[in-house]
């Protein structure tokens, strides 16, 4: 799955956040094991965008190289802390209400998340990388993964190759 590449990762992230939350209410209101399953998948599919937009983000937050190792150090214990934690709260839910309660927590949370994210993540001024020529599209995910992310103005008429691409001018 394509992710940001710049500190442009606002957009990624609550388009993730947003997936996610979307997903587990489909996941609550289901009614078979297979669109359980779905919005499970569903899930994954947000937290892969959402997760490398997070350092995208941390990148353009934390320029200075020490502040951005211990802003990154500190991403690491917060989302280790949630790996181990988020079980343990996911069971305490099931136990104690519905299996459906185990959904029904995540939007709440993605929706203030979000809101937070767009007060305080300051707009990107890297410029945008988009993909382009034979990535474009349906190509985006799958094969065209390997043509590298370039920047508009580095294509001109196509994709020209790794040399031209990705360049800081």
């Amino acid at each position: 799955m394509p992710s940001p590449t710049g500190s442009d990762a606002a957009g990624p992230s609550t388009l993730g956040l947003a997936l996610c939350a979307a997903a587990s209410v489909a996941g609550a209101l289901a009614q078979t094991s297979p669109q359980v399953i779905a919005a499970r998948g569903d899930m994954g599919a947000g937290a892969a965008l959402l997760m490398p937009a997070t350092l995208s983000i941390l990148a353009a937050l934390f320029p200075e190289p020490h502040l951005r190792r211990k802003a990154i150090a500190l991403w690491a214990v917060v989302g280790s802390a949630g790996g181990l934690t988020g079980p343990v709260i996911g069971g305490w839910l099931v136990q104690h209400s519905s299996w459906r309660a185990g959904f029904w927590i995540n939007p709440p949370i993605a929706a203030a998340t979000i809101a937070l994210t767009l007060l305080v993540v300051p707009e990107s001024r890297t410029p945008r990388y988009v993909l382009r020529g034979p990535a474009r599209g349906p190509l985006a995910s799958g094969p065209g993964m390997t043509v590298p992310p370039c920047r508009r103005d580095d294509l001109g008429g196509g994709v020209t190759g790794p040399e031209g691409c990705c360049r800081r001018r």
